[in-house]
């Protein structure tokens, strides 16, 4: 670092060396911009240096850093339109090439900002677009003189250098910006998920759950974490539900159905999804999300009972009794043995019902069915 002329209290970057080495310790983006205007100004001590971001919908062009300008011109020209005669920096990001103003008084690119430029004494102005590597606007680097020049070839190319290390910052702030509002959505889908999510290792040891998980077991939820998922299962499901772990740590991803007990120890049925953890293309991991499915199977096991069953005796109903009979006779007949089918006929039931009720009617019903 050095310190620029007319300042002892405040140092710049000496070489690109330095601006790298504030990315790679994360500082700001508009320190870090501001840093390698601070730089290009004192290797040339004749031009003024401005950096130019564009807003979120790429249609503008918003102030990142210019502290060699005047402040009230910064504040013009923040907002200001891409396009191609938007002065020397919107053109700049709409033709996406450097654009060079060799004299902003007789420039027709300059004749919304011409007053203001001239007013603040800037009478020259050379521009390049920041791209990404999809080739994106990111936004503008430009250097303005207070005199009417076109820049040489050298000149030209400490441009360029320049503006790539602002490439670089930019990039690596947005790439955090991108990684952290990932990190945020996947955190929320975590904490947030009604269900319960595991977290495993390639081991099966549980890593993390979230708050779903937790109320499976709540008061013994630190006797799980950090080992084998099999302390939740019932043991004879152990094997099955291994052989998904290992497919989908293979990476298959795999749903299936299992059972455990909660902490009251009802019986849960689960269904599960076991999905591989991937990071920079290694599965290191398994996440398992579970959906406690016990209630729907009680009532598939009810729907199922009662399609072939009377309700009030427990007993086939007709269509399960005649097709229990056809499968029978047919078994029969294939073994060359007799089927004996008996009836028995209940009367009197009418006389019941009409003299106590049909609720006395139904119980000697029930009875007589359960009866063997």
């Amino acid at each position: 670092m050095n310190t620029r002329p007319g300042s002892h209290s405040k140092t710049f970057p000496e070489s690109p060396t330095d601006i790298l080495g504030m990315i790679a310790t994360d500082h700001h983006l508009g320190e870090i911009l501001s840093a390698i205007c601070q730089m290009q100004d004192a290797q040339s001590p004749e031009t003024f240096c401005s950096i130019l971001l564009t807003d979120a919908e790429g249609k503008r062009l918003l102030s990142g850093a210019a502290p060699g300008l005047p402040v009230e011109y910064s504040e013009a020209i923040h907002g200001m339109a891409i396009g191609p005669q938007e002065g020397t920096c919107g053109t700049a990001a709409f033709r996406r090439e450097l654009v060079i103003t060799e004299d902003i008084a007789r420039d027709p690119k300059w004749e919304r900002f011409r007053g203001l430029a001239l007013g603040h004494n800037l009478r020259s102005c050379w521009s390049v677009p920041l791209l990404s590597n999809q080739g994106s606007v990111l936004g503008t680097f430009a250097l303005y003189q207070n005199r009417t020049h076109a820049p040489d070839e050298a000149q030209i190319q400490r441009l360029a250098c320049a503006a790539q290390l602002a490439v670089i910052a930019i990039r690596h702030e947005r790439d955090g910006q991108r990684l952290e509002a990932s990190e945020q959505r996947f955190r929320s889908l975590f904490t947030y998920n009604p269900n319960p999510v595991f977290a495993l290792d390639l081991a099966g040891n549980i890593q993390s759950v979230n708050p779903a998980g937790l109320k499976l077991k709540p008061h013994t939820a630190t006797d799980f974490l950090g080992h084998h998922f099999s302390r939740l299962l019932l043991e004879e499901d152990l094997e099955r539900v291994s052989r998904h772990f290992y497919a989908a740590r293979a990476g298959e991803p795999q749903r299936f159905e299992a059972r455990l007990l909660d902490e009251s120890d009802n019986l849960l049925t689960m269904d599960i999804s076991n999905l591989p953890i991937m990071v920079n293309g290694e599965i290191v991991g398994v996440f398992g999300i579970a959906r406690d499915i016990s209630e729907q199977k009680h009532y598939e096991r009810q729907l199922s009972f009662n399609a072939c069953h009377d309700r009030l005796t427990g007993l086939l109903n007709r269509v399960s009794l005649e097709e229990r009979l056809m499968l029978d006779c047919h078994i029969s007949r294939r073994r060359k043995r007799r089927l004996a089918v008996m009836c028995i006929d209940l009367d009197g039931f009418k006389s019941i019902n009409d003299s106590i009720g049909h609720y006395f009617g139904n119980s000697k019903h029930r009875r007589v069915g359960r009866s063997k």
